[in-house]
């Protein structure tokens, strides 16, 4: 299943605030900042993901909320460090390695758990070769506790193939 950049189903209203102006590296601001705007482009329910934050500005960065939203940061920075948001071909939402590109596959491959992202490696000629590069492990919502091999692999004969790694 091919990565790439529009994702079909709509999310909630408008989310927490983000600032225009890029906060300083001091800031508890500026991973999450810059996160969401490395994103900004990516079309979630066939709008820009910048689209459902509200822009404030950065005189508005009290201690106050500060405080009030540390725990949501904290758990935000730590799950999408190195990480870089992606949609699918059929339109699932996921967290991927931050070197995935458009064109990578995510995979699901029998005895492991969790999809992996995946590029094919090209020869000297820029043409595919039968040979696949390991990119990372992948959140890919729906695809997550062998909900896309219960679903789709295990619902009807489906042709499993043998793939090789470098």
């Amino acid at each position: 299943m091919p990565c790439n950049r529009i994702f079909e189903r709509p999310l909630a209203d408008k989310v927490n605030p983000i600032s225009e102006d890029e906060p300083s590296p001091e800031s508890p601001f500026y991973r999450n900042w810059h996160f969401i705007n490395s994103s900004a482009g990516l079309l979630v329910g066939h709008q820009r993901l910048a689209s459902y934050f509200e822009l404030f500005p950065k005189e508005d960065w009290d201690h106050k909320k500060n405080m009030t939203t540390r725990a949501a940061r904290q758990a935000m920075e730590a799950r999408t460090r190195n990480r870089r948001l992606i949609t699918t071909n059929s339109g699932l939402l996921g967290l991927a390695p931050v070197l995935t590109q458009p064109g990578d596959a995510v995979m699901v491959l029998i005895g492991h758990g969790r999809p992996v992202i995946a590029r094919r490696v090209k020869d000297d000629f820029g043409e595919d070769t039968p040979l696949w590069r390991l990119i990372g492990e992948a959140f890919v919502n729906g695809m997550m506790e062998w909900e896309m091999m219960d679903r789709d692999i295990m619902s009807g004969p489906k042709k499993i193939k043998q793939i090789n790694f470098i």
